[in-house]
């Protein structure tokens, strides 16, 4: 699967996956974490899943990553939810397949989701690339 380079857009994530949600991203954390994670998995290179026993979220190059932080925190304990939730403290890192057993993803769900998102970027890069064209040759 293709992957994007660079970090994580948290807003990207949320706005192109979970629309519903933009400007209460919080809500995410309230039941979808583990989805938004997977995508952040599934979209982005170098990036690992991590969770609590009430939260899941993922971890790229040092920065931990939620809805909520959208551009990282050096710490989990300063994502959103881990810090309404002190009482799930013990924090690690899983595997795809544990986090998609654990929390029940629907990975077919959110892979077709992905997989519409790279035909639509792939779709603007076409028309960009046609409309340059056209500049050049005028």
């Amino acid at each position: 699967m293709r992957k994007l380079s660079g970090t994580i857009d948290g807003d990207l994530i949320t706005r192109n996956f979970f629309p519903e949600y933009v400007g209460h991203e919080k809500g995410i954390n309230s039941g979808n974490c583990f989805n938004w994670a997977y995508v952040a998995y599934r979209l982005y290179k170098n990036v690992q899943l991590w969770q609590n026993s009430a939260h899941a979220f993922v971890k790229q190059n040092g920065k931990f990553y939620d809805s909520e932080s959208p551009f990282g925190t050096n710490h989990y304990a300063n994502l959103g939810c881990n810090t309404r939730c002190s009482w799930c403290c013990r924090n690690y890192r899983v595997s795809c397949a544990i986090l998609v057993e654990h929390w029940y993803v629907d990975c077919r769900f959110y892979d077709r989701l992905i997989a519409i998102f790279w035909r639509k970027r792939n779709n603007k890069k076409l028309i960009n690339r046609k409309n340059q064209q056209k500049q050049l040759a005028a």
